[in-house]
């Protein structure tokens, strides 16, 4: 028997059953959030227009009923999302329609993805797990766009009005708006959180600068509007805890400290944060956990909160088990027939649940598969002080992640990769590569051989393009190498390269 099949039979991740349900001990369950995901994937691409869009008007139960496009656009960005976290590649027919419906009416019915805050929040996430290389400039275009719509105040609003005013993209003088109040310029921390998660996803995947006020605003904000009990409510006047935003007060505020302290071990440092710790004993991590809240939505009833409790527990780097296991094993007992979970409106439906025969779930499968496939996790990591940190481990710790590294590197143009190849000399990452060489997309397997190419001096046969049972032959040596020698790689400064002792 195969090293690797041996790993496999101990719950620890590699081959088919490593894709999402990496630290999960149990394969029965393994085997189960990768059916479910991959169900939840194929529930998503069938219900996708021809072309390329997601939800809308002709479905009234759905989560964004408003009567403006930039919002449905919003929805097909966060279907995109939720698949790209899923395995889904740029190459897949579906994102390829999703991308073209995005970039073709980002400026229709007089704004769209332009004077929207989720939907170009919702865009970002997408093109950092899609290919942030290959989609830089839009990327950027759309984090330009939140920076832009920024409040003084620290928050953010639906709408993104200086763009529909024609204001440049990052002028200092953001207009009259930042100090507005009314209207549709009420901000709430819903919008804000989900501006936050794409700025520092464009910050960590994409090289983008985030200018230090904003942060600086975003950081004053949480800490100064967090109520007696620990919480935050959905506006500043509401003065109502609630678990969801409790949860994105939680998240905004490690990424704010984290991006100010710019030093080796600001992430650790920033999950320690006094203001966290009482902010956590608020959330129901589990669907049987109680909550001080009470009857505040203190449930998991809406989608939107096991979404939230699933960027907390990878931020906060919280043991799975106290988090991700219950919630998975609840989730894939509440799929549908179809793939899709909820009944529209974000709500779980009544057990047991049955098909949906007249009403698309788009928002809620797209947060359940969020969870499920734990999407944070590419995003915890940090540039700053020369070390990337996260995603964590079960037990919650937060060391120099290859796997972190080995996302920015397979996203990471080959011209451009000798930074990270440095980060990357370890023997653990020699390890990462040779199982990586098992994944089920191509790109992967060939930045995984590239990388085993400079981490190592030995000439290896391997073509990432080739058949299954092809790469199966290939795979027996590189393998036997790994586990025969691993153990006893040196660091060679003069070839740069590992070698055999």
């Amino acid at each position: 028997m195969r090293w690797w099949a041996l790993l496999v039979l101990c719950g620890v991740a590699a081959g088919e059953d490593d894709r999402f349900a990496k630290d999960v001990k149990n394969p029965a369950l393994q085997k189960r959030i990768n059916e479910a995901i991959d169900k939840g994937v194929a529930y998503l691409k069938s219900i996708q227009r021809p072309d390329g869009y997601w939800g809308g008007l002709e479905d009234p139960q759905h989560f964004l009923r408003w009567n403006d496009h930039s919002q449905t656009a919003g929805m097909t960005a966060l279907c995109l999302y939720a698949l790209g976290a899923s395995g889904v590649t740029k190459e897949d027919p579906a994102a390829q329609r999703a991308l073209s419906f995005l970039f073709e009416h980002r400026d229709f019915f007089g704004g769209g993805l332009a004077c929207a805050t989720y939907a170009n929040a919702c865009l970002v996430l997408a093109l950092t797990r899609i290919d942030p290389a290959a989609y830089r400039t839009p990327l950027h275009e759309a984090a330009d766009r939140l920076v832009m719509g920024h409040l003084s105040d620290g928050m953010w609003t639906y709408t993104l009005e200086p763009m529909r005013t024609g204001a440049p993209a990052r002028a200092e003088d953001r207009t009259a708006w930042r100090k507005g109040s009314t209207g549709l310029n009420i901000p709430d921390n819903s919008n804000t959180q989900f501006a936050v998660l794409a700025l520092w996803a464009a910050q960590e995947m994409a090289d983008y600068e985030v200018p230090r006020h904003a942060w600086e605003e975003i950081r004053k904000h949480f800490l100064k509007y967090q109520e007696k009990d620990g919480g935050w409510p959905y506006r500043k006047v509401n003065r109502v805890s609630t678990p969801t935003m409790t949860a994105a007060g939680i998240v905004s505020l490690v990424y704010a400290v984290t991006s100010l302290d710019g030093k080796d071990g600001a992430l650790p440092r920033a999950r320690k944060h006094p203001a966290l710790k009482r902010a956590l004993r608020l959330l129901p991590l589990t669907p049987e956990a109680r909550t001080p809240l009470g009857g505040r939505g203190g449930a998991w009833f809406d989608y939107y909160l096991v979404y939230s409790i699933e960027r907390v527990g990878t931020v906060l780097g919280l043991d799975i088990a106290t988090w991700y296991i219950p919630g998975a094993q609840w989730l894939v007992e509440r799929q549908g027939a179809d793939g899709s979970w909820g009944g529209g409106g974000g709500r779980v439906m009544p057990e047991p649940q049955k098909t949906k025969e007249d009403v698309q779930t788009p928002y809620e499968t797209s947060l359940a598969l969020l969870f499920l496939t734990r999407a944070t996790r590419q995003l915890v990591t940090t540039r700053h002080g020369g070390k990337a940190e996260g995603p964590v481990t079960e037990n919650g710790a937060a060391p120099d992640t290859i796997e972190g590294l080995f996302d920015l590197y397979a996203a990471t143009k080959a011209e451009e990769r000798e930074a990270l190849v440095a980060k990357l000399a370890r023997k653990e990452a020699v390890g990462f590569a040779v199982a990586k060489l098992r994944d089920d997309r191509q790109p992967i397997r060939a930045a995984a051989f590239e990388l085993l190419t400079r981490l190592v001096d030995r000439q290896f046969l391997f073509d990432a393009a080739a058949g299954p049972e092809e790469r199966e032959v290939m795979l027996g040596p590189i393998e036997a190498f790994w586990k025969e020698k691993g153990e006893r790689l040196v660091w060679d400064a003069e070839k740069e390269r590992f070698v055999p002792r």
